[in-house]
């Protein structure tokens, strides 16, 4: 009984692995085609916004891991 836990459990490991690599290899990462943005609805307020709140988080986490 154990062996065969032990069989079907490797069988769904390998499976899952040939599934992953040929996912991989029939779906390449293309690099020279980034996403595509579209930064239409964006202004300099929420621009700004977004880097305040990114320099309070980067200065909230440093002032913690000096702490440590």
């Amino acid at each position: 009984m154990t062996k065969k836990i032990l069989l079907v459990g490797l069988a769904i490991i390998l499976f899952s692995g040939v599934a992953i690599a040929t996912a991989l290899l029939l779906f390449p990462y293309r690099p020279n085609q980034p996403p595509r943005t579209d930064d239409a609805g964006s202004t300099q307020q929420g621009i700004q916004a977004v880097v305040n709140a990114n320099n309070k988080f980067a200065f909230d986490l440093y002032s913690e891991l000096d702490k440590s």
